[in-house]
C-alpha cells in the first residue's frame, strides 16, 4: 500500500466547500493580510495549492466568502499526503482545469459580499462561483449548543462543519472539518475551467458579478496516459466517493483479485496469463453471502463513459482470460456493479474507480513482494502464510480461495465506508500445505510497465 496517495488526488481533495462554526477569530486591524495563507495556520494546505493556481496569490482581496478545509481534514482524506509547487506545474492543462473548478466551488460568491456567521446563517444558502453549482445549503443546530453550529451541505448531501470562522479584510474564511467537492468533477462533461477564467470569476465575486466561462474553449485533450497518470485519475475519485451516500442495500464489498495462470492451468483460458495478482471484481455482498445481490438492474456496460485515464489502468490491471477485457467489465458490471448503483456509488464510472482505486491503495502484489513472497518468482505458497503477510501489511484478514492444489484468488474486504475489514467468515482455503502457483506464459506488457510500478522486478 502506497504511503502516500498521487499528487491529483492530493489537489482535487483539497479544495472543498461547506462549513459549521466555531466562534469568529478577528484579526487585528494591523494585520497586513498578506495572502490567503496567513488568514489561519489552520489551511495552509489548501492555501498554498490555491496560490499555486495563481489563483488568490497577492493581498487577500475585501468582499470574499471562503470556504477551506483545514490542514487536518486534507490530511485526513488524503492519507497525510502533500503537495508543492512542482507537482501543481507538472499538472496537465486539464487537471488544472477541473482543479480551478474545484477552487470555485470554495468560494462563496453573494451578491452581498463577505458574509459573517450570523448572515450566512440567515442567508439559508450559499451560491458557490463555480457557474452553475448547486447552492449550498447551511444548516444551524440552535438546540443544544450555546454558540450556533454552522455546516454547509452540498447537492449530493454530504456535509461538513465549520471548526473556526476567521474575519479579516473585510473577509470571511471559513475552515472546514472535512473535504467536499463538487459531485461529478470527473466526468467529461464537468466544466472545467483555464485558471485565467477562474482568476476573472474570482475577481468579480467581490462586486456581486460571476462572469459566464467563455464558449467554445475547451481544454486541450491530454496525451496517453502514463501509469501514474492513470493511477490519479481513479484515486481521484475517492474523497467523492467517502462522502455520505444513500443506504447500499448490502453489509459490505469484497475486492477479488486472481491468479490467472491458475484458471489457464484447468483450461479456462483464451488468453494468456501474466504472474501477477489481476483484478477480477468488486462485489456487494451481504454478511449471509447466500443472499448476496446479483444483476440488479438492466443498465448496459458503458465503455465510452469512462475516462481513457481509467481505461489504461484497467487495460493492465483488470485483464480477461477469455474474450475481450471490455466484455469481462461488461459482465462484471451486469452481474456486481448494478448492484452498487446507484446505492453506493453514483454511477459506472465512480463503480469502476473505487475498484481501480481500492485494488491500487491495498496492492497486493506489493504487499506479497515486500515481504518475500514475489509473485513474478514464486511457484507455490500456503494460502495460511498469505493470509498472515496480508494481516500484517493491511490489518485485516483476507480470504483465499484454491482449486485443484492450486491458489486461484485472494479477496479484500471492505465495508460500505471503503474502509479495509476482515472478510466475514475467515479464509475460505486455511491451510498451511503449499499450493501451486503456475507460472504465466507471458510477462507484463512493456506498456503496462509503469503501471505496476509498485512490484520490484518491473521497476
Amino acid at each position: 500500500m502506497r504511503a502516500s496517495p498521487a499528487p491529483l488526488l492530493v489537489l482535487l481533495a483539497t479544495l472543498g466547500a461547506c462549513g459549521g462554526v466555531a466562534p469568529a477569530r478577528v484579526l487585528p486591524a494591523e494585520d497586513p493580510c498578506s495572502s490567503l495563507a496567513a488568514l489561519s495556520p489552520a489551511t495552509t494546505s489548501a492555501a498554498a495549492i490555491v496560490s499555486g493556481l495563481g489563483l488568490l496569490s497577492g493581498p487577500v482581496p475585501a468582499g470574499l466568502t471562503l470556504f477551506l478545509p483545514s490542514n487536518d481534514a486534507l490530511a485526513s482524506t488524503t492519507r497525510g499526503g502533500a503537495a508543492d509547487a512542482a507537482q501543481l506545474a507538472a499538472l496537465s492543462d486539464e487537471a488544472r482545469g477541473k482543479l480551478a473548478a474545484a477552487v470555485l466551488y470554495s468560494v462563496g460568491a453573494p451578491a452581498a459580499g463577505a458574509l459573517a456567521p450570523d448572515a450566512l446563517q440567515s442567508a439559508g444558502q450559499v451560491t458557490t462561483a463555480l457557474p452553475d453549482a448547486p447552492p449550498l445549503a447551511v444548516l444551524a443546530d440552535d438546540g443544544w449548543f450555546a454558540d450556533a453550529a454552522l455546516s454547509l451541505t452540498d447537492a449530493t448531501n454530504a456535509t461538513a462543519g465549520v471548526a473556526e470562522t476567521v474575519q479579516a479584510c473585510s473577509s470571511v474564511l471559513y475552515v472546514l472539518d472535512k473535504v467536499l467537492l463538487p459531485a461529478g468533477l470527473l466526468d467529461p462533461a464537468f466544466p472545467s475551467v483555464a485558471p485565467d477564467q477562474a482568476a476573472a470569476i474570482l475577481a468579480a465575486v467581490p462586486t456581486g458579478g460571476t462572469p459566464p466561462l467563455s464558449p467554445a474553449q475547451p481544454l486541450p485533450s491530454p496525451a496517453p496516459a502514463s501509469g501514474d497518470e492513470a493511477r490519479d485519475a481513479a484515486l481521484a475519485l475517492l474523497p467523492q466517493l467517502l462522502a455520505a451516500q444513500p443506504t447500499p442495500g448490502f453489509d459490505y464489498l469484497m475486492l477479488a483479485r486472481q491468479w490467472g495462470p491458475s484458471f489457464c492451468a484447468a483450461g479456462s483460458c483464451s488468453q494468456p496469463a501474466f504472474n501477477l495478482f489481476t483484478l477480477h471484481g468488486l462485489w456487494p455482498n451481504n454478511n449471509d453471502s447466500r443472499d448476496s445481490p446479483a444483476s440488479c438492474s438492466g443498465e448496459s456496460f458503458d465503455e465510452a463513459a469512462l475516462p481513457p485515464a481509467l481505461l489504461t489502468r484497467m487495460g493492465c490491471e483488470w485483464v480477461s482470460l477469455k474474450g475481450t477485457s471490455a466484455s469481462f467489465w461488461g459482465y462484471e458490471w451486469g452481474k456486481h456493479g448494478t448492484c452498487a448503483v446507484p446505492g453506493l456509488f453514483p454511477n459506472q464510472t465512480a463503480y469502476f474507480a473505487a475498484a481501480m482505486a481500492l485494488s491500487e491503495a491495498w496492492d497486493i502484489n506489493e504487499a506479497l513482494a515486500a515481504a518475500g513472497l514475489d509473485p513474478l518468482t514464486a511457484r507455490s505458497a500456503s494460502p495460511n502464510d498469505v493470509v498472515a503477510k496480508l494481516q500484517a501489511a493491511w490489518g485485516v484478514t483476507p480470504l483465499v480461495t484454491c482449486s485443484d492444489g492450486m491458489l486461484q484468488e485472494v479477496r479484500t474486504c471492505f465495508s460500505t465506508a471503503l474502509q479495509p475489514i476482515d472478510c466475514p467468515g475467515g479464509s475460505g482455503c486455511a491451510t498451511d500445505k503449499q499450493q501451486e502457483l503456475p507460472a504465466g506464459s507471458v510477462d507484463p506488457p512493456a506498456s503496462c510497465a509503469q503501471v505496476f510500478d509498485n512490484v520490484p522486478g518491473l521497476q
